[in-house]
């Protein structure tokens, strides 16, 4: 074989190679990195690379990649499906599929808008443990309340509740509101009367600034 040959070969295999790959630059640019998106969760529970992906119960894509991260699972996800865009905020989680017990990740709808929260939100699903520590968590706290209540003296409370009913205590505890009644109108006075002040300083500066600039305007003027 002539080297002419192998060298128009060669010339050949490039072109196409370059034509390929740039035909696959532009589609990961054009068409898949637009689409695809990074869902971190905490607990992935059993999701697989490949595993569908609905949209309000409709299949709109499917997992690309998972990667672990320090404590979390980054799910990457890619929309397959044409005219499919998801907003910021867009809430995902995972979602049991069909009797057949496979799982999907489940896009929602966004309920609220705040602009500086970009991406998708995972909500993380809770398991049976999950439930069962908080019916723990329940348990303990109705067991506080139960020993706070035993161990309330009701003679004590009898005596207490008499103490607060004395016609003197009463009174005694009306002038003392009378008197922060008093203190609190004699603080919002002062504070107005420096919010004067502070109006006033304020109009007298923008004066001497109005007469200032139209006595150099003046002098610009006549020069």
């Amino acid at each position: 074989m002539k080297k002419e040959v192998i060298v128009e070969i060669l010339i050949l295999i490039c072109f196409f190679g370059a034509l390929i790959l740039g035909f696959m630059v532009f589609n990961h640019y054009k068409y898949e990195k637009p689409n695809t998106y990074n869902i971190i969760f905490k607990d992935i529970d059993s999701i697989v690379k490949g595993s569908p992906v609905r949209f309000m119960g409709m299949n709109v894509g499917h997992v690309v990649k998972l990667k672990r991260k320090d404590k979390y699972i980054i799910c990457k996800i890619r929309i397959t499906k044409d005219n499919v865009k998801l907003p910021d905020m867009t809430r995902a989680k995972v979602a049991f599929n069909g009797l057949g017990g496979s799982k999907s990740i489940e896009l929602l709808p966004p309920t609220t808008n705040d602009p500086e929260i970009k991406g998708i939100i995972a909500v993380e699903s809770l398991r049976i443990n999950d439930l069962a520590g908080m019916v723990k968590d329940l348990v303990d706290v109705a067991v506080i309340i139960n020993d706070f209540v035993q161990a309330i003296d009701p003679v004590m409370v009898s005596v207490t509740l008499k103490e607060f009913a004395d016609p003197e205590i009463i009174n005694r505890v009306d002038c003392d509101m009378k008197k922060i009644v008093k203190m609190q109108n004699g603080v919002n006075e002062k504070a107005e009367t420096t919010v004067d002040k502070e109006e006033s300083a304020e109009n007298f500066v923008d004066s001497l600034n109005t007469f200032f600039e139209s006595f150099f305007n003046s002098m610009t003027k006549s020069h």
